[in-house]
C-alpha cells in the first residue's frame, strides 16, 4: 500500500481538521478500501474495524463506511460492529494489559498526534 510519506501527502489537505472529523473519515476510508481489497482477493469471507473501539472514532461512519465498500466487494461480508458497547473497550484494554501489548494513545496519523 503506502509508505509513511505517500500516506501523509494523501492526507495532508485535512491536516488541520479536528480528531474525529473529515481527516479520519477520510483516512479510515483510504485504509479500509485497501483492507477490503486484501481480504476481497485472499478470499476472506468477512471483514471488520476495531476503529470503533476508540472513543474518539464515530462507529456509525467507520461502520457506514464499511458497508459501502461491502457492494464494491460483495464476497467480503463487513461485520458491523460497535466495539465501544458492552465494556469492549475496557476488554481491549485488559488484554492489552494481560499479553504486554503496546498500544500508542492516537490512531496512527501523524496529524493526529498534533490535535
Amino acid at each position: 500500500p503506502y509508505t509513511g510519506e505517500e500516506y501523509s501527502q494523501k492526507l495532508e489537505k485535512r491536516a488541520f481538521d479536528r480528531e474525529g472529523g473529515l481527516r479520519c473519515r477520510y483516512c479510515i476510508a483510504l485504509r479500509m478500501k485497501d483492507a477490503f481489497h486484501y481480504a476481497f482477493i485472499n478470499h476472506f469471507d468477512y471483514f471488520t474495524s476495531t476503529m470503533s473501539m476508540s472513543r474518539q472514532k464515530d462507529e456509525q461512519m467507520v461502520n457506514q463506511l464499511g458497508l459501502s465498500f461491502q457492494t464494491k466487494y460483495p464476497w467480503t461480508k463487513f461485520i458491523v460492529h460497535n466495539f465501544k458497547k458492552k465494556g469492549g473497550q475496557e476488554l481491549g484494554l485488559a488484554l492489552t494489559k494481560k499479553y504486554d501489548l503496546y498500544q500508542q494513545l492516537f490512531c496512527g496519523c501523524k496529524f493526529s498526534r498534533k490535535t
